[in-house]
């Protein structure tokens, strides 16, 4: 993922964040979107590492 696909990501769910809680800051709701999207992509990894290649 390039830094502005990320970015672009981390707007997304900072956006459905905001909308959900909408209590917190914009500042808060992209840093928890960050977090989601960094344990997603590390339990992505670790998925593929455990799945077999395709045939």
């Amino acid at each position: 993922m390039t830094e502005l696909d990320e970015d672009a990501a981390v707007e997304a769910v900072a956006r459905a964040v905001g909308r959900l809680f909408t209590v917190v800051t914009e500042a808060q709701a992209r840093d928890l979107a960050r977090a989601v999207l960094r344990d997603l992509a590390r339990e992505g990894l670790a998925l593929a590492q455990r799945t077999p290649p395709a045939v």
